[in-house]
C-alpha cells in the first residue's frame, strides 16, 4: 500500500496547526506501506503498519506508545484498523488524547509511551473512540513479514504511470556524514537520472525514478564510489548519532569511531550471509542512534583502564523490529573503546561457529544467555589479545 499520500496528508494537517502546538512533548508518527517495517512503527508514538481486512480492504493496523531513550517501550497494538481516508482523523484523535491526558507535570514522563503504559491498550482505545468522528474497526491481518532497515542497492520501483519500470538506487551514506558539496552533487544526479531524492531513517539517501537504461551511467558516477550502493555488510548497517563532537550530551565521539569499527569488521569478519549487520552507536543514553534495535548497540560511557579514565561504551546484543521485535540486552558495561573491535570479532566468530541454518545474528544472540555473550566479549582481554 502506498504510504506516501497518507503521510503527506497527516503532515499537512498538523503542520502549522496551532490547536496542537501545545502537546505535552514531541509527538512522532510513522506510516509504513511495505512489508518490512522500514518506518519503525514499534518505536514511534504513533505507528501504522500495512494490514488487510477479510474483505480484502487494504489499510493499516495501529500501534501507539513506542519509544526509546532511558525508558524504551515497544508500541502497543490497540486493535484498530485504519483506512487510508481515515488516517488524518485517527491521528488527530490520538493527538487530542495525548494533549488532554498526557503528563504535563514531569517532563521526563511527558511522552505518549508513558500515557499508553498508564492507561493500557484497551482504555486508550476507548479514549480514542470518544474523540474521533469515525467508527473504530478492529485490526486486520498484519502483513509485516520482517524488518529490513535499509534500502541500499538497486531495486525496481512500482511502475506508476510510466511505460518502463523505473528503479530506485539507495546510496550508503556511512553514519550519515556528507559534505554540502556532496549533497548538492547527489541532488544533481537525482535531477539528471531520476525524479527525486528520499532520505531514510538509517541515514542513507535514495535516488528514485531512474530508468533502467540510465542505471549504468548513474552507477558510474564518481559520487557512487564514495557512497556505494553495494557496501560491506557492516558499513551498510552502521548508524551513529552526532556524539561529543557537536552534542553537549555526548559522552564519547561516535561517528569516526563507528565507521572505523564497521570497516574493520568488514575486513576481519566479512559477510555473514544476512545482508546488513546493524551496529547502532549513541553517544549517551538518549538513544538518538536507536541502539536498542541494532544487532549490536553501543551507548557512550566512561571506562577505566589500568592507567586512566577513557572513552568507552556499554554493549548490547540482539535487537530488531518487525515480526520478532525486541530490544537488545545490555550485556557488557563500560568497555574501553580500544577493546571493542577485538571483542566484536570474538562474538562474531562464536556466532559463525554456533549458528543454525538460516539463523541471523540477533536470533542467535537472543537464544544465548547474557553471561555467555559477556564471556565472548571479554575473551580477547582475558586471553591477552586486546590492549
Amino acid at each position: 500500500i502506498d504510504a506516501f499520500p497518507v503521510a503527506q496528508a497527516i503532515s499537512a494537517y498538523f503542520t502549522g496547526n496551532r490547536e496542537y502546538a501545545n502537546l505535552p512533548r514531541k509527538f512522532k508518527m510513522s506510516v509504513t506501506g511495505c512489508l518490512e517495517d522500514c518506518a519503525q512503527a514499534e518505536i514511534n508514538d504513533v505507528g501504522m503498519l500495512p494490514a488487510r481486512l477479510e474483505d480484502g480492504t487494504l489499510g493499516f493496523n495501529l500501534r501507539v506508545g513506542g519509544g526509546l531513550s532511558d525508558g524504551p517501550r515497544m508500541a502497543s497494538d490497540v486493535d484498530v484498523f485504519v483506512r487510508p481516508e481515515d488516517a488524518v482523523e485517527i491521528t488527530r484523535g490520538i493527538a487530542q488524547v495525548f494533549g488532554e491526558l498526557g503528563n504535563r507535570e514531569n517532563r521526563w514522563t511527558a511522552r505518549m509511551r508513558y500515557l499508553v503504559q498508564e492507561l493500557g491498550p484497551e482504555e486508550f482505545r476507548e479514549e480514542l473512540a470518544k474523540r474521533v468522528s469515525v467508527g473504530l474497526t478492529p485490526a486486520g491481518e498484519d502483513l509485516t513479514k520482517r524488518y529490513r532497515g535499509d534500502h541500499v542497492g538497486v531495486h525496481p520501483q512500482r511502475m506508476g504511470g510510466s511505460q518502463t519500470r523505473p528503479y530506485y538506487v539507495g546510496l550508503n551514506v556511512p553514519v550519515g556524514r556528507m559534505s554540502g558539496e556532496q549533497f548538492e552533487e547527489a541532488g544533481r544526479l537525482a535531477g539528471e537520472y531520476g525524479d527525486g531524492v528520499r532520505l531514510a531513517t538509517d541515514q542513507n539517501l535514495i535516488v528514485t525514478g531512474v530508468p533502467e537504461d540510465r542505471l549504468d551511467e548513474l552507477l558510474a558516477e564518481p559520487l557512487l564510489a564514495r557512497y556505494s550502493p553495494n557496501p560491506g555488510a557492516f558499513e551498510r548497517g552502521v548508524v551513529a548519532c552526532t556524539g561529543s563532537e557537536f552534542c553537549r550530551f555526548g559522552i564519547v565521539e561516535t561517528k569516526v569511531r563507528a565507521l572505523e569499527w564497521a570497516r574493520e569488521m568488514d575486513e576481519r569478519v566479512g559477510d555473514l550471509g544476512q545482508g546488513a549487520v546493524r551496529m547502532h552507536f549513541s553517544g549517551c543514553s538518549a538513544s538518538c542512534a536507536q541502539p536498542q534495535i541494532g544487532d549490536i548497540g553501543f551507548r557512550g560511557e566512561t571506562a577505566k583502564t589500568r592507567d586512566a579514565i577513557v572513552e568507552g561504551v556499554d554493549i548490547g546484543l540482539g535487537g530488531s523490529l518487525g515480526k520478532d521485535a525486541a530490544f537488545i540486552d545490555w550485556v557488557e558495561g563500560a568497555k574501553p573503546a580500544g577493546e571493542v573491535p577485538d571483542a566484536l570479532v570474538a562474538v562474531f566468530e562464536q556466532f559463525e561457529e554456533e549458528r543454525r541454518e538460516g539463523e541471523r545474528f540477533h536470533e542467535w544472540a537472543r537464544r544465548k544467555k547474557n553471561a555467555e555473550l559477556r564471556k565472548a566479549l571479554r575473551k580477547p582481554v582475558e586471553s591477552g589479545v586486546s590492549p
